[in-house]
């Protein structure tokens, strides 16, 4: 199957092995510059102080020795460049004998936020630190070192994560290093907190904060035994009274680079401190456990294993796989209470039941067809072990003791289940620990590095908490696994059925642990080769729409591969996409999904309508999600709806992994003309539905025969007007016209204008030559000075052509009352709308404005140019007025009829509201939408048959 999962890996696999096995990755990768909008300067962080609710003080703890008076100075003035304003440093000096050191802090000594004190005996770093903390009355204590340096937004950071979550009694920080002429490197940019990490290495590092009461009543402070790994000893130490562990993903903290320091590996003698640290951790937790000295790590080596039964179930249909998993365990496992649990067809178990006297097989009979998660389950049910272990038919042990490197983990407190590394037969990785939060939801960290690569401070090589266990070799024991319900195999009966399982795993409390201990030849997919074959005509998959209704908040975001280290290291899909989930719900299997494609998400009239479009939707059962290319302030309004939203560039290139997660939905609904791409991608293979807003914009993509050729070839077009249809007519006879609508808000207390001396006009738009606001800036210079005075011009919206809005300001006199009110959200432009007497639309192209439908919800006086679809639905004088385009003089006798009472704005306004009811309120489109839905035929291709032969049709009869 050319969308099966197979396809896919080897895909990723072709185009990221060459360049990592020929070491063409960089080894020190750099985070790419933030976007403009995620940075905050210094004003915008002072105005979020301000609406602080609490603003500690923190005591900023540096113990100094001989420190570089250059290096010393840049430490202290990056404790007081920062933004917030409430701390204190607190130096304590081990007894320097240099005295440029000495003469640096009496300098700073009289600074009234500086404490110093001078010890006269060098008695350690943790004696000197201690000493320092006595000085300080903070009520967190931020850990700094001497010749180190803080970011100014550092402590704003941290104290506005304590805001957010004031229970934490551990706040670390990223960081990076940096050396003596300024130049940054080496960014360590962090999981969330991982207690499993911790026994590897002092990942936490720098920037710490801790609350000071807690260390004082639970932990204390620094040991001067561990002396180079005290901040070491004292984050294991802190980490046994608390679990209120909090991670500011943002780098904090420049770590130098300098002769001498840890950061460029010259304190070789930190190793054996560091060494005994996790040794006493491990005796204080009572844990039977040696604690290795890796070139790299630490590693936690479990002893004395119980020695409980472990049955390793197999669930397979192949003899030829079965019988090489067979041979493969049983010459190379040294464990020696196992017993082998193939689950298969009883024609299968009759080939095999005599074929290996002597060895621990418990043959368990699956008749059924294909499904991995039922045969798992029907395993573990029947099995004689207390651990289990599921094990693909394409996997193969690498080392006599997998078993013990795989199960050991499972015996330290809150630990769920354990995969190992899982290696492709060309010896790179293709298990290191699998994410969330990456396109196509779930995805592999250090996907196809080398087998022992040491990248990225030796991540694929250290044991951690992971958010996705693989279900290729995934070790539990058997009583939380039948606690857990095991795995789900009505939702996830193949795919993301080891995702649902170690999302369940998590939400129990307990924890996911890759170990790099235990390596396995994982051929990759040969166990599902079989069954693809067998099912040729494949069903949707509904797995990715489960997790996006189950399990919302854990596949939009990693806690174990956050954003910024994702952005830096995942590289699987080329460019980072982010996840804003609905709320979780029960996942119904007969509903229908949905994913709709905004072109943008600002709160303009194409993307308001999509958004319309999408709460119908969802309100009649669908299951909508939202895709778009860039963020943008409409995406807080699905989110408020409880709609999914997915930002990803990559959906208009024509990229496979768009394709991969939208097949298995029933409907993709293309707003506007942009999302033509998608169109032409996706048509033969989901009911693709181009939902034209546009008509004269479109002959700027009449040049591009590809687009040509998709409008010719579109089976699905829905246009909101015939003035919209006329562009779409010479190319393609069929079609569907759909007004507009929005939900009907309208309050006569709320809506009504009040009165007041003038006239209120309003346009609301974006601000741009198509919008026609030179057109209705003209008709003003047609007025009578007494009708000019009896009217007031609003104009709402952003500027789209800077020159143009310039050049419109440029025609306003000084006698003309024009307000330009710039760009507002949606409820504020509906609240201008609302407050004004007549809404002008004088737009040169402008098939259907939202704004106009808004306008007759709340019983408005329009007028429009003839140039938008609008105008189709106005009976001039009547409900509305229409002029034609660009005729200035007819707009202003319009105008000038109003300002001179020779119409009722209230009887105009009440007929609008009646064609509102009629045309374009939400049950009107409810109807007109579903009904079109409903009339596609279940089989795409049946649906292309049909609309090659199907003449012109419109659905507002």
């Amino acid at each position: 199957d050319k969308h099966g999962v197979a396809t896919t890996v080897k895909d990723a696999r072709r185009l990221t092995l060459s360049a990592i096995q020929k070491e063409a990755a960089p080894k020190s990768p750099v985070p790419a510059a933030p976007e403009p909008e995620d940075l905050l300067t210094p004003a915008d962080m002072r105005q979020i102080i301000n609406d602080f609710s609490v603003s500690p003080l923190i005591s900023v703890i540096m113990p100094t020795y001989n420190t570089d008076p250059v290096l010393l100075r840049l430490a202290i003035q990056s404790v007081i460049g920062q933004v917030y304003e409430n701390w204190e440093l607190c130096i304590a000096d081990d007894g320097s004998k240099k005295q440029e050191t000495i003469s640096v802090l009496n300098e700073y000594a009289v600074h009234p936020k500086i404490k110093i004190k001078l010890l006269n005996v060098n008695g350690g770093i943790s004696a000197a630190s201690n000493e320092a903390i006595s000085l300080s009355s903070g009520e967190y204590l931020a850990l700094f070192d001497h010749d180190d340096e803080l970011t100014q937004d550092a402590l704003f950071w941290m104290v506005k994560e304590i805001n957010e979550h004031p229970e934490a009694d551990i706040i670390y920080s990223d960081e990076c290093q940096k050396d003596e002429e300024g130049n940054k490197s080496n960014y360590f940019l962090k999981p969330d907190w991982s207690p499993q990490l911790l026994y590897n290495m002092m990942y936490t590092g720098h920037l710490s904060v801790y609350r000071k009461a807690f260390l004082e009543q639970h932990v204390g402070f620094f040991r001067s035994e561990y002396d180079f790994s005290q901040d070491y000893d004292l984050a294991l130490r802190a980490s046994e009274h608390t679990d209120a562990v909090r991670h500011v993903a943002r780098v904090l903290y420049y770590w130098r680079q300098t002769t001498g320091s840890a950061s460029v590996g010259d304190k070789p003698y930190a190793r054996q401190s560091n060494i005994r640290a996790v040794e006493d951790a491990v005796s204080r937790r009572q844990i039977s456990a040696r604690v290795l000295e890796l070139p790299t790590a630490n590693r936690l080596k479990i002893e004395s294993l119980p020695g409980d039964r472990v049955s390793i179930i197999v669930p397979t249909d192949s003899y030829e796989n079965l019988t090489a998993t067979i041979d493969s365990i049983a010459a190379g496992t040294t464990y020696s209470n196992y017993e082998i649990v193939p689950v298969t067809n009883s024609g299968l178990i009759g080939k095999l039941k005599d074929k290996y006297p002597g060895l621990p097989l418990h043959f368990v009979a699956y008749d059924k067809p294909y499904n991995f998660s039922d045969k798992c389950n029907a395993g573990a049910a029947d099995c004689n072990g207390s651990i289990v272990i599921f094990f693909n038919d394409d996997v193969r042990p690498l080392q006599t003791d997998w078993i013990e490197n795989t199960i050991e983990y499972l015996y330290l407190p809150g630990v769920g289940g354990v995969s190992p590394k899982l290696i492709y037969e060309d010896d790179s990785i293709q298990y290191a620990g699998m994410v969330t939060g990456v396109r196509n939801l779930t995805g592999t960290s250090f996907h196809c590095y080398p087998r022992n690569s040491t990248a990225y401070i030796n991540f694929p090589q250290l044991t951690r908490e992971v958010s996705i266990l693989s279900g290729a070799c995934l070790a539990m024991h058997k009583e939380q696994f039948l606690n857990l319900g095991g795995f789900d195999a009505v939702n996830t009966p193949s795919a993301h059925s080891d995702v649902d399982l170690s999302f369940k795993i998590i939400e129990a409390g307990l924890r996911c642990i890759y170990t790099p201990y235990a390596e396995l030849r994982h051929i990759g997919h040969l166990s599902l080769a079989g069954y693809e074959k067998k099912d040729k005509k494949k069903k949707k998959d509904r797995a990715d729409i489960f997790l996006l209704q189950r399990w919302p908040e854990f596949v939009a975001r990693d806690p174990y591969f956050p954003a910024p280290m994702r952005n830096l290291l995942y590289h699987d899909s080329p460019e980072p996409t982010t996840i804003f989930p609905g709320p979780k719900q029960s996942y119904n299997p007969n509903a229908k999904n949905v994913i709709l494609v905004c072109h943008d998400l600002s709160r303009s009239g194409a993307p308001i309508m999509l958004y319309n479009i999408a709460k119908v939707l969802m309100n009649n059962g669908y299951f909508p999600v939202v895709f778009c290319t860039k963020d943008g302030p409409l995406r807080q309004m699905y989110q408020a709806a409880g709609i999914t939203v997915i930002i990803d560039p990559l959906i208009l290139s024509n990229h496979p992994s768009f394709e991969r997660f939208a097949i298995n939905f029933d409907y993709i609904i293309c707003n506007t003309v942009v999302n033509w791409p998608i169109v032409r991608q996706m048509q033969d293979k989901v009911h693709t539905i181009w939902w034209l807003q546009e008509a004269g914009v479109m002959n700027h993509f009449l040049p591009d025969p590809a687009f040509v050729s998709t409008l010719r070839n579109a089976r699905n077009i829905i246009g909101v007007s015939n003035y919209s249809l006329n562009m779409v007519k010479p190319y393609n006879s069929t079609y569907t016209k759909i007004y507009n609508a929005c939900f009907d808000f309208y309050d006569p207390v709320k809506h009504d204008k009040k009165g007041g001396d003038r006239i209120v006009f309003t346009i609301v738009g974006s601000i741009e030559s198509r919008k026609g606001h030179d057109i209705l800036f003209k008709a003003l210079r047609y007025l009578q000075p007494g009708d000019l005075d009896k009217l007031e011009i609003r104009v709402v919206g952003r500027i789209l052509d800077p020159a143009f809005e310039t050049m419109i300001r440029s025609t306003i006199v000084p006698t003309q009352k024009i307000i330009f009110v710039g760009e507002v959200d949606n409820a504020a432009a509906v609240a201008h709308v609302a407050e004004s007497d007549v809404i002008v639309c004088p737009s040169r192209d402008d098939p259907f404005p939202v704004v106009l439908v808004e306008g007759f919800c709340m019983g408005k006086t329009c007028i429009v140019s003839d140039a938008t679809g609008f105008a189709e639905l106005i009976t001039h004088g009547s409900d509305g007025f229409v002029f034609p385009s660009e005729n200035a003089e007819a707009l202003a006798d319009i105008i000038g009829d109003i300002v001179s009472d020779n119409y009722d704005l209230a009887a105009i306004g009440d007929k609008a509201r009646e064609v509102y009811l009629r045309e374009l309120s939400i049950p009107v489109l409810e109807s007109r939408l579903l009904g079109y839905l409903n009339r596609l035929p279940e089989d795409v291709a049946l649906n292309a048959a049909i609309s090659g032969s199907q003449a012109s049709v419109t659905m507002n009869q």
